[in-house]
């Protein structure tokens, strides 16, 4: 199986990508990520430090996934501290049962909490493998300090743009704690979820570091999917926060529905309809969209073509498969429009009408810039392909 996807690293002596960095061979499915191999590690090592001898390499430690939250004033950094295979081998005892160690360290700002979390370790720890960041609640309803702390975010040369970013109902540090069942790996769990989910819905709502900073410094809305993990220690994705300088609340899946539409996401989705007594269920195995733009009343319309295409389950053979499609495209409409009336609601411009509207027509988008002047129409088309 493919590895992880290859991102650019920054660094002071140059630029590499983590294709060449190709130390991380931890995939098998989602779910499945047991640990990481002390060769391939060590390959990072020769690459990024020039160290050849195992002494140096026991020596460092590296951070697959942390926690950034805002507690009494000051900015608490949680990290998970990826483990070599030979080090519980060595070691009498694991920090928990899944050999996960996590440590904490709270100070002024993140820069000096980054600072201090490798003073209060006995290696030289790393966010060269980081894959995801948790944001705590707190920390995203204070503007300021969410400005501050992504800035630190981008501004690490070990950190790369395209680090998960996942915000926590509470406090992250203590969700980042919490153990996935069979999993040692936080960070590489939640990256290999988005890759690999059959339902590629469940990527719709997938933010980055890049598009975070971007977002904070025009001032623009983001939503940011929500990571829990329930009492079975069963990871949970549910709903976004939506952040327009700071959290102005959440939202849930249904109210987000339009979202896999608009980026052309639909595939794995079922869509269900109802006939007389009768109902089907349409299961989406393709789909695209295409956007169009005109002026009208003083406004943008925004026209969003969306043609889908999948297998009907559950139905029985009278039902007309001309009115099924009626049915189910009437649904995707719904979806669409509720989800792009919810969203503008707080402001936020949930299918980046505008950024679409600048790359075809930036005149449109000079003459119409305030988003409440924007509208949205949508045009489905279903195949039914059984």
């Amino acid at each position: 199986m493919d590895a992880f996807p290859s991102p650019v690293y920054k660094s002071g002596a140059g630029v590499i990508s983590a294709a060449a960095a190709a130390g991380i061979n931890v995939i098998k499915e989602v779910g499945e990520v047991k640990s990481i191999k002390v060769m391939l590690l060590f390959t990072i090592i020769l690459l990024l430090t020039g160290c050849y001898d195992k002494t140096e390499l026991e020596k460092r430690g590296f951070i697959g996934a942390f926690s950034v939250d805002l507690t009494d004033g000051e900015i608490q950094l949680g990290a998970e501290l990826l483990s070599l295979p030979e080090e519980k081998q060595d070691k009498n005892e694991s920090p928990d049962e899944n050999g996960r160690d996590i440590k904490r360290v709270t100070r002024a700002n993140l820069s000096e909490a980054i600072r201090g979390i490798n003073e209060e370790s006995s290696k030289a720890l790393s966010f060269w493998l980081s894959k995801t960041c948790l944001l705590g609640e707190e920390l995203l309803m204070d503007e300021n300090r969410l400005r501050e702390a992504i800035n630190s975010l981008e501004k690490n040369n070990e950190i790369s743009v395209k680090l998960i970013i996942l915000a926590v109902r509470g406090e992250g540090a203590d969700t980042l704690k919490k153990e996935v069942k069979g999993e040692n790996a936080l960070g590489y769990y939640i990256a290999n979820y988005y890759k690999h989910a059959k339902n590629k819905a469940t990527s719709a709502l997938l933010i980055e570091l890049e598009t975070l900073a971007g977002a904070l410094r025009e001032g623009s809305g983001v939503l940011i999917p929500v990571y829990s993990c329930n009492e079975e220690n069963v990871p949970e994705f549910s709903g976004a926060a939506m952040v327009k300088g700071e959290l102005l609340g959440y939202a849930s899946d249904d109210e987000l529905k339009g979202i896999a539409w608009a980026k052309g996401l639909g595939r794995g989705r079922a869509l269900t309809a109802k006939t007389d007594d009768n109902s089907a269920t349409f299961m989406i195995t393709g789909q695209s969209v295409r956007y169009g733009f005109h002026e009208e009343d003083g406004g943008v319309v925004c026209t969003m073509r969306v043609k889908a295409e999948g297998e009907l389950m559950d139905f029985t053979p009278d039902m007309q498969i001309s009115k099924l499609e009626g049915l189910f495209a009437d649904a995707i409409i719904d979806e669409i429009k509720d989800t792009h009336a919810f969203l503008s609601g707080y402001g936020i411009d949930g299918y980046r009408l505008k950024e679409r509207l600048y790359k075809r027509f930036p005149s449109l988008l000079e003459k119409y810039g305030d988003f409440e002047r924007y509208s949205i129409n949508a045009e489905v088309f279903i195949t039914i392909n059984n």
